[in-house]
């Protein structure tokens, strides 16, 4: 059966918070409008150097995503706080390559060096899409 996770999760090697929730995703700017967006995250303008992490379902209410700078590194352990807990998780980078992780192990995430160019071909400013997206 699928249970809570719990994260312990260090920004630039200091102790930032320990979250229990279903998972918890970091985003780009260009991810935010996606699965962050539909786990109630915020909406990133494209071109902001950034990145934004949001707990899926988390426990507690009071569980809000928390947006962090470009030169910040997110590290994330996996813990077991309850007997029921789950004992190993899963990380995934945007579907497509997925890895087991154990009780104990950890994930560190920064922005990449690397960046590319988006061309647009239609003149649709970004409000314009969000407002489609979102249905307004």
């Amino acid at each position: 059966a699928l249970r809570l996770i719990t994260v312990e999760i260090y920004v630039n090697g200091n102790y930032f918070d320990t979250c229990e929730a279903d998972g918890i995703m970091v985003s780009t700017p260009t991810g935010s409008t996606g699965y962050n967006l539909s786990a109630g995250g915020p909406i990133v303008k494209g071109d902001a150097r950034l990145m934004v992490l949001t707990p899926i379902s988390p426990f507690s209410l009071s569980r809000r995503s928390v947006i962090f700078g470009a030169e910040d590194v997110i590290t994330m352990k996996i813990l077991k706080k309850r007997e029921d807990a789950l004992s190993s998780g899963l990380c995934s980078f945007d579907g497509a390559d997925n890895y087991d992780m154990e009780v104990g192990s950890s994930v560190e995430i920064r922005v990449s060096s690397h960046t590319f160019s988006v061309i647009k071909l239609d003149d649709a400013s970004l409000y314009e899409i969000l407002r489609q997206k979102i249905g307004g």
